[in-house]
C-alpha cells in the first residue's frame, strides 16, 4: 500500500475508490486509489507493479500526475533505489 499525501487526495480524488493507471517506461499497471473521510488516500494492488519493477523495501517511488478524467487517473512513476538514497548526503 502506498500513501498519497492529504493535499493531493483532497485536490484530485473525487470518489471513494478510483482506478489509476501507473506508467513506468513503456509498461502500465491498473491499481486502485482508496480515499478515506479524513482526506487520506492509499494506492492498493501494487504487488504486480512492485514485482515487475524489482522494487525492494526502502526504495522510493515518485508519482507524477499526467492525466485525470472522470473515470481514471494516469500517473507516471520513477524510482530511486535504497542504495542510491543511502549514498546521498544532505547539506
Amino acid at each position: 500500500m502506498q500513501y498519497l499525501p492529504r493535499v493531493a487526495a483532497r485536490s484530485y480524488v473525487k470518489r471513494r475508490e478510483q482506478c489509476v493507471t501507473l506508467v513506468a517506461g513503456d509498461r502500465s499497471w491498473r491499481v486502485k486509489l482508496v480515499h478515506y473521510r479524513n482526506d487520506s488516500a492509499y494506492i492498493t494492488n501494487l504487488l504486480d507493479f512492485a514485482r515487475d519493477n524489482n522494487l525492494k523495501e526502502g526504495d522510493a517511488c515518485y508519482f507524477k500526475l499526467m492525466n485525470m478524467c472522470d473515470e481514471d487517473m494516469v500517473m507516471e512513476v520513477s524510482f530511486c533505489s535504497q542504495k542510491l538514497l543511502s549514498k546521498r548526503t544532505i547539506t
